[in-house]
């Protein structure tokens, strides 16, 4: 037991660090889609392993109106509307994403202007709610192709 929680303490440092001292400021000096893409190959040599969801739910903490989380069910679903999209290619997930926003903002904007609360939002955070509400229906929309 102890061995096994010597290596979770290690990999976990190791993540902590690549986080901190790597996505951070990647994040920061380019924050654009593609950096995520750059930061997951990186974290593919440095971790062991693609961390494309790990880095978008980073980089979405730091700029959610710039970046959403990638993540397996929105993928799927993403899919099933014809989109390609090959595992942690976060840049056409998020091509998909945008295609899908688009189709749903004016009607998600209609229904939201009668909420008391959207009307008070300014426009950033209206557009970061958007975001939130178009990703919530995509998983739900993923999560019923299982």
């Amino acid at each position: 037991m102890a061995q096994w929680q010597i290596v979770l303490i290690i990999k976990r440092q190791k993540v902590l660090q690549f986080l901190n001292e790597t996505v951070r400021p990647g994040v920061i000096d380019n924050p654009t889609i593609e950096v995520v893409q750059e930061l997951a190959d990186i974290g593919k040599n440095f971790l062991g392993s693609t961390q494309t969801s790990l880095i978008s739910k980073y980089a979405f903490s730091m700029y959610p109106e710039i970046f959403f989380p990638y993540d397996s069910l929105v993928r799927n679903a993403l899919k099933k509307r014809g989109w390609k999209i090959q595992d942690h290619d976060y840049c056409t997930y998020m091509k998909g994403f945008f295609q899908v926003k688009k189709e749903l903002k004016t009607e998600i904007d209609k229904k939201c202007m009668i909420q008391p609360f959207y009307q008070n939002l300014t426009k950033l955070e209206k557009e970061i709610f958007i975001n939130r509400v178009v990703d919530k229906y995509l998983w739900l929309e993923g999560d019923n192709l299982r």
